[in-house]
């Protein structure tokens, strides 16, 4: 077996290179959790942009929409966006930057949340009690 490292020639059942110490058989769990990650990543620029556009189509195209029904899937779509922040924080490989960025991704959500307080108890009053 050659090292995926070096490329030196090893023994089939020999867990490290010879030559550099490197691994030679890749845990496939860990390829997972990786590839998981960066799907992780990806979503995260993809959320940004479907929030960022579709915010400004229902802005734009729907005269006086917070009187429409689009303004329900406006608030959804703005509830939604409060957790979004925590998809890059679990994408971090390092645990512990991944803890600060749990902890700062839930700083971040408490303070939308805390600021937009008014917005979201008519959001929910609304949806709950309209007919």
């Amino acid at each position: 077996m050659d090292c995926p490292k070096c490329t030196s020639p090893n023994d089939v059942t020999s867990l490290y290179c010879r030559n550099c110490g490197s691994h030679l058989h890749l845990d496939k769990k860990k390829k997972s959790s990786e590839a998981f990650r960066d799907k992780l990543l990806l979503a995260f620029i993809a959320i940004i942009l479907v929030h960022l556009v579709s915010g400004n189509l229902m802005r734009n195209a729907v005269p006086d929409f917070m009187e429409s029904k689009v303004w329900y899937l406006h608030a959804a779509r703005i509830v939604l966006y409060y957790f979004f922040f925590f998809l890059p924080a679990f994408a971090i490989r390092d645990i512990k930057l991944r803890i600060a960025g749990i902890a700062l991704a839930s700083i971040i959500t408490i303070y939308l949340v805390y600021t937009n307080y008014e917005f979201l108890t008519l959001f929910l009053a609304t949806a709950l009690y309209s007919n």
